[in-house]
């Protein structure tokens, strides 16, 4: 800083250094009373919305930036005045304002406005961003207050262990209707064997690709979380008929033509 200017935290912030540096520079001068004390976490946090609001398109920016200013920010600026805003609040409130965007962004894809959003968009977004689930709430509760959205609602996670089981005999009857019967759809027998035999999450379902599917001779493996499990011949044979063949059986709202 050669400019013959008075220093304050805003001209710190302008600097293109490395923040370390910067950010080493400034507890110094804090700590000899030139500058004031200010909760780091705060002016990072609102240093960080204002660069990601000035990046959106201004369709966006009208819903993201009271979002994030008047909701996320302001509550962040109460706890930080009672001394309780850390580095982990802080990070949680960016990926709440993160989750917010890219949900956006989602819903711009396909060709869709927050307020004719439905339960099934969220739900299918969801499926494909499972860890943003605890983020994305902020957003849904905050739009339906303000009466952006009136269908979209997060559902309580479920939490404890599970309390009722299936018997081993009703597994097993599933699982051979799975791998035998030509009335169900290929997709869903497959789905259904591979929670029946690895007990596979449904999320994880829809992460599967083609390429996770390897035969070697006549032992065929799908890779699940990284490591190739050896798949029984019938359903290998129903996964080879799917990427053969590959259907779409959904009850969810269909993709909308541009």
């Amino acid at each position: 800083m050669s400019q013959d200017t008075e220093i304050t935290h805003a001209s710190l912030d302008a600097l293109s250094a490395d923040y370390n540096t910067t950010h080493h520079f400034r507890k110094l001068l804090v700590a000899t009373g030139v500058l004031p004390e200010r909760n780091e976490n705060l002016a990072r946090l609102e240093l960080w919305s204002a660069d990601a609001l000035a990046r959106l398109p201004q369709h966006q920016m009208k819903i993201i930036r009271p979002f994030a200013e008047w909701h996320i920010i302001r509550n962040a600026r109460r706890r930080s005045t009672r001394g309780r805003y850390t580095t982990n609040a802080a990070t949680s409130d960016r990926r709440d304002i993160r989750a917010a965007i890219d949900f956006l962004n989602w819903l711009d894809e396909k060709q869709l406005d927050l307020a004719a959003a439905g339960q099934e968009d969220l739900d299918i977004w969801l499926t494909t961003h499972a860890t943003r689930r605890r983020s994305i709430g902020a957003f849904i509760r905050w739009a339906k207050a303000r009466r952006l959205n009136s269908t979209m609602t997060l559902t309580a996670e479920r939490t404890g262990l599970p309390t009722q089981f299936i018997t081993e005999t009703a597994l097993n009857e599933q699982l051979k209707r799975c791998l035998n019967d030509d009335q169900l759809p290929l997709d869903v027998r497959i789905a259904g064997a591979l929670i029946g035999l690895y007990a596979l999450p449904v999320v994880r379902l829809v992460e599967l690709t083609t390429d996770r599917f390897e035969r070697t001779g006549d032992d065929a493996y799908l890779t699940i979380e990284r490591n190739p499990v050896l798949l029984p011949p019938k359903l290998a044979l129903l996964i080879e008929q799917q990427i053969a063949r590959p259907t779409v059986h959904s009850m969810l709202r269909p993709p909308q033509d541009g």
